[in-house]
This record gives structure tokens, C-alpha cells and sequence, in this order.
């Protein structure tokens, strides 16, 4: 029994031994490997170069080389770089746009016309759509001064389908009173989690224009550079808009740094003032704005609505949107028809309800006022007469 026991621990031992071989040889004569990394959406020609080479420790060339072939979805090749000669000492190596100097950076040997067109276009970026990238590496053998074909892999990349900013407010070919205007629009979408930024550019637009051949013609009224947010105020300290002059207005992604998206092109109008400005007589009664509608209806006479808010609410007229629905719930006046309310006193406001642009017809209303962190306020109001204080 003893003889039996030492005889398996022998064995054991033996097939440890062997394991242990093994995987030293792995160590010092194991085969190549790549693996890659897809770019993301808006890649260039330095981005496509993201992948680890793996080796064995002792390696029998004397220098390497990576190529890289990108095919379109329809097997057709569009583009070939290779990098310098570089070794890697260690059993692991990453290659990306950051560390090329460890591979004495890379050549483009061929691009397809087509390709080179589009990436001169879009500043640089390879065109949306599905490629396959074939890696290959390259080995260099100084006794028998031949290359070999260490190791390859294909990897699959999706550059999904990108839309640039889509705009909102002011609409196209909007007619907009005041001194101040609110533009916005809703963010680009497919872009993936990279850095964007966005600018705001403004042009006027002359006879016979569009609004797109302005924005590239025309030099700039004004424009606004790394906007993070999908909103422009243009108050009245910045460039003064003449009156009776059209605009256009586009909004422009810059992926990395590199203009890519651009939105499409509005315009509007500043219409000739046709008298002085209209101001609201002076108010005797102020109507409080609510949470939440009332019952009843509050008598208007005069065009003009005089409201408060509770004193709790610190509000500025800078950050409220105020909108007016007839008994239907259809909204009959917003930013574009009413005129900046006035502010009397702390949280107190006159709002003209007829005006140069709006004359409200007779009937039961309801105010609702938006804050700037998603508040709302009503009030219900019957406007008992088209009194107009401007004319």
C-alpha cells in the first residue's frame, strides 16, 4: 500500500512537471496575437490604429510591423496604412492614437477617391456606416531575411447612424418682436458618450438668398462658440438685430474637436416697429397666479392682464415662458405673439393681451406661466373686451 502511494505522488509530480513545460514554452515560443478595439462614431485616421499585440517573450524577429486593411459592408477595400518597423521587448503591446510613437507612427499607403472626398467634407471623419478592419502583423526575421505572417484578426465596426442638432425656437421663417430672443434645439443624436461641443452661428440674410446660402456666404452677425447647452439667449447686450432685416441661424457639432454635424438653416425676420413702444397703464389690482387652475374666471377689460406671484416664489420674467389656451386647450399666444411681460415691483407683472400682434377675441382663457425649474402656474381669465392699449 505504502509502494502504491508513492508511486501516484510520483505521477502527480510528473504531470505538474509537464504542465509546467508547457506553458514555459508558451512563454518563450508561443504564436502572435492582436486584439482590437472598435473607434467610436466620427473616427479619423489615427483613431482606427486601438489594438493590443501580444507575444512570446523570447521572439525570433528582429522587427514588427502592423497593417491595417478597412473594407466597406460590401467587401470592397477603401483603405491600407501600415506602421514603421518598431520590437516590443515585453510580451505585450497597445497601439492607439495616444502611443504611435512606440510604433514610429503609421503611413496611409491607399485610400479609395470616393473615401477621401467624403473624409475631406466632414472634416476629416470616415463616413457613417458597417467596416470591417483586417490587422495584420509582420515579423521580420534577420537570418533568413524573409516577413512573415505572425497574426491577423478582423473586427467588425458599426459607425452608427448620427443626426445633427434639430431646431426648435424661433420657427423658420418666424416674424419675432422684442428685444431679446430664446433660440434652442434638441441635442445631436447617435454620437455616442465623446466630447461634443456646439456652436451658434448667425448671418444676416440678403435679397435672393436662402437661409443655407447665407450661412455659408455671409460673414457672421454673431456667433458663439463651445455651447454645451441646446439653448442660446440673445439678450439685448449682445449685437443689435436691425428691424425689417432677415436672419438665418444654424447650430454646428464639433465631434473631437472636428466640425462634423451641421443642423439646418433658419431665418426670421425682425419687423418694422410700426409705432412707439406700447406700455401697460399703471394696475390698481394684481391677480395671483396658482398652482393649480381655479374654478372661476377672473374679468379682463382692457387687453391687459396684471398678475402676482406668491412671495415665496423669487421669479424673473427672464425665465418664465407664458402661454395662453382658449376653452378648447389650444394655445391662442406664446413668446411669439405676447410682449415681454412688465415687471411692478417684487414678483408683480402686466401683461399685454392686445397689442401691434395680437388682438384676443372675446371668451374665456387660461394664463400658464412655466419657471425655469419646470414650475406652473395658472390663472383662468375671461377677456371681456378687444380693447387695444397700443393703437
Amino acid at each position: 500500500m505504502k509502494r502504491m502511494k508513492i508511486r501516484i505522488n510520483l505521477n502527480v509530480l510528473s504531470c505538474l512537471l509537464a504542465v509546467f513545460s508547457f506553458l514555459l514554452g508558451l512563454a518563450l515560443n508561443g504564436q502572435y496575437h492582436i486584439t482590437a478595439v472598435s473607434p467610436i462614431t466620427g473616427f479619423t485616421e489615427q483613431d482606427v490604429w486601438n489594438a493590443t499585440l501580444l507575444g512570446p517573450l523570447k521572439k525570433a524577429h528582429q522587427s514588427f510591423e502592423l497593417q491595417l486593411d478597412i473594407y466597406e459592408s460590401t467587401g470592397q477595400k477603401i483603405w491600407t496604412g501600415e506602421t514603421g518597423q518598431f520590437y516590443f521587448a515585453t510580451a505585450s503591446l497597445h497601439v492607439s492614437r495616444m502611443r504611435l510613437q512606440e510604433v514610429n507612427g503609421f503611413q496611409r499607403q491607399w485610400i479609395a477617391p470616393h473615401i477621401e472626398g467624403l473624409m475631406l467634407e466632414q472634416g476629416g471623419s470616415f463616413p457613417l456606416g458597417a467596416y470591417k478592419f483586417h490587422y495584420r502583423l509582420h515579423g521580420n526575421h534577420p537570418q533568413e531575411g524573409k516577413t512573415y505572417n505572425l497574426a491577423e484578426t478582423v473586427l467588425d465596426v458599426e459607425s452608427g447612424a448620427s443626426f445633427p442638432a434639430q431646431l426648435i425656437r424661433p420657427f423658420d421663417m418666424d416674424s419675432i418682436t422684442g428685444a431679446s430672443i430664446n433660440f434652442s434645439w434638441s441635442p445631436p443624436l447617435g454620437i455616442g458618450k465623446i466630447r461634443v461641443s456646439q456652436e451658434f452661428i448667425l448671418v444676416p440674410v440678403y435679397e435672393g438668398q436662402s437661409a443655407a446660402q447665407a450661412i455659408l456666404a455671409n460673414p457672421a452677425h454673431y456667433r458663439q462658440k463651445d455651447l454645451l447647452q441646446n439653448a442660446l439667449y440673445y439678450h439685448p447686450g449682445l449685437p443689435p438685430l436691425r428691424h425689417n432685416q432677415w436672419y438665418a441661424w444654424q447650430v454646428l457639432v464639433y465631434v473631437n474637436g472636428v466640425p462634423t454635424l451641421r443642423s439646418e438653416a433658419w431665418q426670421f425676420i425682425i419687423p418694422e416697429r410700426k409705432s412707439k413702444p406700447c406700455e401697460p397703464k399703471p394696475a390698481e389690482l394684481f391677480y395671483e397666479m396658482a398652482p393649480k387652475p381655479s374654478s372661476y374666471y377672473i374679468p379682463v377689460d382692457g387687453g391687459q392682464l396684471d398678475i402676482q406671484f406668491n412671495e415665496k416664489y423669487a421669479v424673473s420674467s427672464e425665465y418664465l415662458r407664458f402661454e395662453i389656451v382658449n376653452a378648447r386647450g389650444k394655445v391662442v399666444a406664446d413668446a411669439r405673439t405676447l410682449t415681454k411681460p412688465f415687471g411692478v415691483g417684487f414678483n408683480k407683472f402686466s401683461l399685454l393681451i392686445s397689442h401691434y400682434e395680437l388682438d384676443l377675441p372675446l371668451g374665456y382663457y387660461m394664463l400658464m406661466v412655466y419657471g425655469e425649474k419646470g414650475e406652473k402656474w395658472y390663472l383662468r381669465f375671461e377677456n371681456k373686451s378687444q380693447t387695444n392699449p397700443c393703437k
